[in-house]
């Protein structure tokens, strides 16, 4: 029974720490996070008249749907040519349910 605790303890560390080096995001917020953060941009002032958002879900850090792609935002928002690309991140706890989007700009 120890030695199943100090494996499980194990893996909950290696899960966590491998979380945070996945993808491109702010730490957690372990309660609430709300934030937006810029991707790319182009080289000039312009980034277009037209935006699009993609998302995707995750419930209790196990379920993962949607399609959050920069083609899916820009398809959303009737982009033919993207200049700037960024992201926005709502969680609740963590993993309870979280929300990844991306915000396709451009003409």
């Amino acid at each position: 029974m120890k030695n199943l605790m100090k494996m499980l303890g194990l893996l909950i560390v290696a899960v966590f720490f491998a979380n945070c080096t996945i993808q491109y995001t702010t730490p957690p917020g372990y309660l609430f996070q709300s934030v937006s953060l810029n991707k790319d941009v182009s080289t000039g002032n312009d980034i277009g008249t037209k935006s699009g958002t993609a998302c995707t879900h995750g419930v209790l850090g196990l379920f993962y749907f949607g399609d959050g792609g920069i083609g899916a935002a820009a398809e959303e928002g009737g982009i033919k040519v993207v200049k700037a690309v960024d992201y926005s991140r709502f969680s609740l706890l963590t993993v309870l349910y979280s929300q990844v989007c991306t915000i396709a700009r451009g003409d």
